[in-house]
């Protein structure tokens, strides 16, 4: 039987200091979410205390996502190269401080490039936190971890549509409270990821993640660059995750409002799509992880997806219970995207998995970005008052989520539970032949 070299393998490390390492990590993930999504309850508030039109709206809402995705791929390379912790502190410190200036913006530049530099802040979060799991957690409950991830971003999003409409209801200018609240928050996530999270455990060698020579940078980006798995991957994520984000965190509460419902009560109903996603991705996670197969739990995610989107869009309903329902399992077939990225860091070299994680979760914000600005093109709805106008424009929603499924019936099984060691693919899958993965591993 083979062994895999010391080097790759996991030093035994205490899994409650693992843990601890990781729930610091995944709160910095909750945190920027939180933020993220918070826009979709107060925008027009914002909209109302800047002065600015709906197009205008639009884009101080998407620039958000517009520099997170753009930033992946940088971020990544740098979590492989300089580690989490570093670049995870860095990040929340920057997002507090942003988030506070978007608190003071008064004028359309001022949100937007607070809002740019939010997304930048952001970027590492995700990508980050699945790099400390991989890292630092035992063999067989990554996509769990990154489930829990998940299960965490969905009660912080309920919450904050529970919370934040109510708090809203003393004045348009209110949103600014709550933006310098949370940006206090991110000081104390700083000073935790500083203090508290570690790069890799003590003598985890090349395969667990040492850092990446500079010069290795862009033969990373060409493997990746040849690797059909890391692609299919990426196109599947865009369609679950942009539609998660962008249905979820921007129109759905303006598209039941246009039913009648007042803030309150969309928000409300849109917070039960958030728990069948948090419901949904640790479930997803640990099914993956049991049956050994992140391919099937992928595909019946996509599928349900597909469906319950254009249930939710077109078929009417006859009680507010009907519509909770129906939301949920929404949230509940595309919170199952999660896998992915276990099935992307199976695909590659370990010491290239955050830039490949980054990669995919690019795709996702890209996705969520233009979804986040296609139905107000495809449809008329900048006056807000057709539910016709809006079952037009959000039609996108089915077409992102069907290309879901497509992408998943092409793409190849990995081996569950990789972590280090052999490549569960044959060199040519992962665009590197062994000799190069040998070179690599001594030189490095």
């Amino acid at each position: 039987m083979h062994n895999p070299p010391q080097d790759l393998r996991k030093p035994h490390v205490s899994q409650i200091h693992a843990w601890i390492i990781w729930v610091v990590g995944a709160i910095f993930v909750v945190y920027q979410f939180s933020i993220s999504n918070t826009f979709g309850v107060m925008q027009k508030e914002v909209g109302t205390a800047l002065e600015i039109s709906a197009v205008q709206l639009t884009v101080v809402s998407g620039s958000f996502l517009f520099s997170y995705a753009l930033m992946q791929i940088p971020v990544g390379i740098m979590l492989d190269r300089f580690g989490p912790r570093i670049i995870l502190g860095s990040g929340a410190l920057l997002l507090a401080i942003s988030t506070y200036l978007f608190s003071i913006a008064d004028s359309f530049g001022m949100a937007v490039g607070a809002r740019l530099l939010m997304g930048i802040a952001s970027s590492g979060a995700f990508v980050g936190a699945a790099l400390l799991a991989r890292r630092w957690l035992i063999p067989g409950i990554f996509a769990l971890a990154m489930g829990l991830a998940d299960f965490a971003e969905g009660a912080g999003s309920w919450a904050g549509n529970i919370v934040f409409p109510s708090l809203l209801t003393d004045g348009d200018e209110q949103w600014r409270g709550i933006m310098q609240m949370l940006s206090i928050i991110g000081l104390f996530i700083t000073a935790s990821l500083i203090f508290i999270v570690r790069d890799r455990p003590p003598g985890q060698g090349v395969g667990g993640g040492a850092r990446v020579p500079v010069r290795r940078v862009p033969q990373k980006i060409w493997a990746l660059c040849k690797n059909r798995q890391v692609w299919l991957g990426s196109v599947y994520y865009a369609g679950m995750s942009g539609t998660l984000l962008a249905f979820g965190g921007i129109w759905n509460i303006p598209f039941q409002r246009s039913y009648g419902l007042t803030l309150e009560d969309a928000a409300g109903l849109n917070s039960w799509f958030w728990v069948g996603m948090a419901i949904s991705a640790p479930l997803a996670g640990w099914i993956s992880d049991l049956v050994k197969s992140r391919k099937k739990v992928m595909l019946v995610s996509s599928v349900g997806a597909t469906l319950m989107v254009s249930l939710c869009l077109y078929l009417p309903y006859d009680s507010y219970t009907e519509a909770a329902v129906s939301f949920a399992f929404l949230g509940f077939f595309l919170g199952g995207g999660v896998v992915v990225f276990a099935l992307i860091s199976e695909s590659v070299k370990p010491d290239n998995q955050a830039t490949a994680m980054g990669l995919c979760n690019a795709t996702g914000c890209v996705a969520a970005f233009c979804l986040s600005l296609m139905p107000s093109y495809f449809a008329d709805i900048k006056k807000g008052d057709s539910v016709e106008h809006f079952q037009e424009g959000m039609t996108v929603f089915v077409i992102f989520c069907a290309v879901s499924v497509i992408a998943v019936m092409v793409i190849r099984p990995t081996k569950a539970q990789y972590i280090g060691g052999p490549h569960p693919h044959k060199p040519e899958d992962i665009g590197a032949t062994s000799e190069e993965d040998t070179t690599t591993a001594s030189t490095s």
